[in-house]
Formats: C-alpha cells, structure tokens, sequence
C-alpha cells in the first residue's frame, strides 16, 4: 500500500485486531463468509481512517484440510489529501490568533488522517488553555469528501471565548 511508513505499520497493527476478533471456529462456510465481509468492511473503514476513502477489499476464502484460510485483497486507491483547512472563529483570540493555528498542525496539502485531526485538535484546546482561554470551546468537526478531486475540506469551529489573565503580587513588608 503506498503512504507513509508509519500509516502501514498503523494498519497493519489494527489489522491484526481485527483478525483476533474471530478466534472461534466457524461451524459452517456460511457463517464464516459473513466474518469475512465484515472484518472487509472493518478493513476498508481503517483505510478511510488513513486517507483511502476509494479503497475497495474483496474478502475470500480457500480450504486445506481443517485449515480454513480468510485473505482480504485490500486496493487502497488513492490517498485524498486537504484541500482546505479552517478554524472559524479563532480570530477572535486577536493577536494570539496566529500562534494558536500554529498548534493545529494538521494543514493544507496533507493526508486526511483521521488521528491526526484529532490530535491536532487536542493540541489547539491545550495551547487556547496555555493562552489563557480557559473557557474555549472546539466544535464539532466537519469534513466534506469530494471524490472527482480526491481532495477534502476540513472545517474546526473554535469560539476561544475570554481570555483570563492571572498575575501573582508579591508584597514585601515592612520590619
């Protein structure tokens, strides 16, 4: 599968999740085409985590003996990547408002991770925290696919809301 390294190694650990799913015996071929399909679509629902939203997994199955065998054929197709990125509202934080984007990393041109949206999420409500913007909220986000572009649209609400200052007086006294 092209992509990263790191996105290989991903799937390839929750890829062995999914076969851990089914460690009881099949008692008829029915039953077991059925775990096939679904640990296929769970594939496929893994590939779109990572950028594949194409992906297409034929399941099948081949007897030898006892040993019954499941092989999915995973074609990730191609990685989708952003082709824009906002944070509506985050204006609102005023002059901090350029170094906050700076915490969301997840920018335009990169693949659409779903992990990485999230953390790139948590990292933006921790720096509005470490800014002052305690009471900030982050919305829900809202990712629209476009399959002719392969090319998606992310949007994050943000509503910084305001900022408090905390300062520590420290007094000498008087002897």
């Amino acid at each position: 599968m092209p992509g990263e390294a790191g996105q290989r190694v991903d799937l390839e650990e929750q890829g062995r999740a999914v076969g851990a799913q089914h460690e009881v015996e099949p008692h008829h071929a029915a039953q077991l085409e059925r775990r096939a399909r679904a640990d296929g679509e769970l594939l496929k629902e893994l590939l779109r985590s990572q950028g594949y939203y194409d992906a297409s997994v034929e399941p099948s199955t081949t007897t030898s003996g006892d040993t019954i065998q499941v092989l999915l054929t995973a074609d990730p197709g191609q990685l989708y990547k952003f082709g824009s990125v906002s944070l509506p509202g985050l204006e609102a934080a005023g002059p901090e408002a350029a170094d906050l984007r700076k915490a969301f990393t997840v920018k335009v041109g990169d693949p659409v991770n779903a992990q990485d949206v999230i953390d790139a999420g948590v990292a933006l409500k921790t720096a509005l925290g470490e800014q002052g913007y305690a009471e900030a909220k982050i919305g829900d986000q809202d990712v629209e696919i476009d399959h002719q572009t392969h090319l998606a649209t992310l949007s994050l609400p943000v509503t910084p809301g305001r900022r408090i200052v905390v300062s520590l007086w420290e007094q000498e006294s008087d002897r």
